[in-house]
């Protein structure tokens, strides 16, 4: 997936796989984190948008820090 790393996308795969949606949504944050790092703003509320949602059904209290996130870039 573009924008998640080797390791970050193994990850990802093993908590989607698992059904684990907060982790999904923590491992989302740290390649929007990353990609907003690197100048990449669009890709970067593309990935916070997936870790909102995935928070959200899991309903793990990163959604609140992701809607804000989300917000504070315009994209809400």
């Amino acid at each position: 997936m573009e924008g998640v790393s080797g390791a970050l996308e193994r990850s990802l795969a093993k908590a989607l796989s698992a059904g684990d949606g907060a982790e999904a949504a923590r491992i989302y944050m740290i390649a929007a984190g990353s990609a907003d790092e690197a100048g990449k703003r669009d890709q970067a509320a593309f990935l916070l948008t997936h870790a909102w949602v995935h928070a959200l059904e899991a309903g793990s209290d990163l959604a609140d820090e992701c809607r804000t996130r989300l917000a504070q870039a315009d994209r809400v």
